[in-house]
């Protein structure tokens, strides 16, 4: 959730985890401190990044996205069904291969922002006072 509203800090999510109701619900009430979340994705980095993949996958076999881009509301928009717009398996392989890409970066960016803000508050302080 956090990482599609591009949240990628570990402090900012545990924080969202105690104060926001959308992150309540869904974490059913859990609020896990900031280095527990960053150990997380530490130690599952390819499992969270092939189920990343899995999620978008559904959804665009859903229709609710197209690879690339994350439909953030119940528009509905009449497609082009030109022969230029359909996609062989060569040209989604390489869509496949991007959207790896991305979130691989994604949750290298995550890291890199653990590691900066570690530097700011101390590996061991929630965020600034």
């Amino acid at each position: 959730m956090a990482y599609t509203q591009g949240n990628r800090s570990s402090r900012k999510i545990s924080r969202d985890c105690r104060e926001n109701n959308v992150y309540l619900y869904l974490g059913g009430g859990i609020t896990p401190d900031f280095r527990t979340i960053c150990e997380f994705r530490k130690r599952h980095f390819e499992l969270i990044k092939d189920f990343f993949k899995q999620i978008v996958l559904m959804c665009h076999q859903l229709g609710m996205v197209k690879i690339g881009n994350i439909a953030l509301d119940g528009t509905k928009i009449k497609a082009i069904a030109a022969d230029s717009n359909i996609a062989d398996k060569d040209k989604l392989t390489k869509e496949l291969d991007k959207l790896e890409k991305q979130i691989s970066e994604l949750l290298t960016d995550a890291e890199e922002v653990d590691r900066r803000e570690d530097e700011i508050y101390g590996p061991d302080r929630k965020e600034a006072q």
